[in-house]
C-alpha cells in the first residue's frame, strides 16, 4: 500500500517505520532492482500531473510517498500517520 504525504513526511515517521515495520529503503528507485525482497517499506517521490490537457512542465508537483509491503502494517501505519 502506498501512502502519499502531500504536506511532507511527518517528524519521527521514518524512525517509527524502522522500529515497527522493519528495514526500509530511503534510496529513490533502488526498490526496482533485485534488492526488493530485502525491505519491508520504501520511500519514493512521485510526480503528480494535473488532469487537464494543457499540461506544462511547471505544473508537475512531486509528492513524498511511503509504500509498505505488508497490508496489515500498511493499514496500521496509515491510521497512525495520516
Amino acid at each position: 500500500m502506498r501512502v502519499e504525504f502531500n504536506q511532507g513526511v511527518p517528524d519521527n515517521c521514518v524512525e517509527w517505520l524502522w522500529d515497527n515495520v522493519g528495514p526500509g529503503n530511503l534510496v529513490p528507485g533502488k526498490h526496482k532492482d533485485t534488492s526488493f525482497n530485502e525491505y519491508a517499506w520504501f520511500y519514493e517521490r512521485i510526480a503528480i500531473m494535473p488532469d487537464y490537457s494543457a499540461r506544462h512542465p511547471d505544473d508537475i508537483r512531486y509528492v513524498p510517498t511511503i509504500t509498505i509491503k505488508d497490508p496489515e502494517l500498511a493499514t496500521f501505519f496509515s491510521l497512525r500517520w495520516l
